[in-house]
């Protein structure tokens, strides 16, 4: 069995001892560079107000969450697909990559340093951080119970090789995003708007990290 896959289901092991080698087992994973694509879409809030999600995140550090939703080569009956969707109603996902070269047409993308986490942001995100694999890696099946939780967060694991997903429920979120200062560098595409890099580069000179346009990618 896949390593990643494995953990997860060891995460839901009967034997205490099992669970908390396999969440210590997450620390290799979790504690290296991690990056997030980056983009300028616009959202409203209640009130109607527009905001550029992924820009203000930098600003007030936090992970910027998004809800839940089935990856599109995943087949299932009606009845399956209505019972995992309400279940995802109480999940949010956050993407990374392990690869920067995977976000070189990105308008921008953040690295993350998750050793620098606080203990509150430790303990809620390193249980819930899974490198992704295939569907087939997954064994997901279309008849598989998705009452059950380790069915359910299955799908949400789905992603090419060098993605990983953070995977929270949603109520220990704020406006979907949770408060983690961890950020460590920003790097603008150089084609980008020069108010974007503007942008960019002034919000690391405020929190006093690296600012980087590099044609490609450097630790």
């Amino acid at each position: 069995m896949n390593v990643f896959l494995q953990n997860l289901m060891d995460l839901f092991s009967d034997e205490d001892p099992i669970i908390y080698k396999a969440v210590r087992q997450k620390k290799d994973w979790l504690f290296v560079p991690l990056f997030l694509r980056g983009d300028i879409n616009q959202v409203a809030d209640s009130q109607g107000l527009i905001h550029y999600r992924k820009i203000e995140a930098l600003v007030d550090d936090v992970l910027p969450f998004e809800k839940a939703v089935l990856p599109e080569e995943l087949s299932l009956s009606s009845d399956k697909e209505a019972e995992i969707k309400s279940a995802y109603e109480a999940y949010r996902v956050l993407r990374l990559e392990t690869d920067p070269k995977m976000l070189s047409d990105a308008p921008f993308f953040v690295e993350y340093d998750f050793t620098k986490i606080d203990q509150r942001g430790y303990h809620a995100l390193l249980a819930n951080f899974f490198p992704c694999l295939s569907i087939e890696e997954l064994d997901i099946k279309a008849n598989d119970d998705f009452s059950k939780v380790v069915n359910q967060l299955k799908p949400l694991m789905v992603g090419p090789h060098g993605q990983c997903v953070l995977i929270l429920e949603n109520h220990l979120l704020i406006q979907d995003s949770f408060y983690a200062p961890v950020l460590r560098k920003i790097h603008a595409n150089p084609s980008s708007s020069l108010e974007l890099r503007e942008e960019l580069r002034q919000i690391c000179k405020e929190k006093g990290i690296i600012y980087t346009e590099e044609p490609t990618c450097k630790k």
